[in-house]
């Protein structure tokens, strides 16, 4: 036994399940052109915080690191790897605001990217490390 719709029902039908899928087309596009990560923490002795970033954009990864201790003239050892390899070693010496930061860019490799940043005090030996995978 077949069940007849009125013509102004299919109508209606059609028209609430184009509407539906209308707005659910940006939604998702919304959601994957925001491609940041982001992560905070306190770092070992709870002296310190950090904030780390990684940007997809045109393709390639913006990656920030960015630690504040309060102190200024703090002298910190910043690495950065990509994938399991070094790509950035430097010592770095906060500013008035006792901030010491790095910014890099890194191709987007195939598979996943795997960031981990870390930072070392060398003057209290405080640590600061955080890991981030990307797709």
């Amino acid at each position: 036994m077949t069940t007849k719709f009125p013509l102004r029902y299919k109508v209606l039908t059609l028209g609430a399940s184009t509407a539906l899928l209308a707005g659910a087309v940006p939604l998702a596009l919304a959601q994957t052109a925001s491609a940041d990560t982001e992560k905070r923490g306190v770092c070992s002795q709870g002296k310190a915080r950090y904030d780390f970033d990684v940007d997809k954009d045109d393709g390639r990864f913006e990656v920030n690191f960015e630690v504040d201790s309060n102190v200024r003239g703090q002298k910190w050892r910043m690495t950065l790897h990509h994938d399991g390899k070094r790509v950035f070693r430097d010592v770095r010496t906060t500013d008035r605001e006792g901030e010491v930061e790095y910014e890099r860019n890194r191709p987007n490799t195939a598979g996943n990217d795997a960031f981990r940043a870390r930072a070392v005090n060398l003057g209290n030996g405080e640590v600061c490390t955080v890991r981030v995978v990307r797709r």
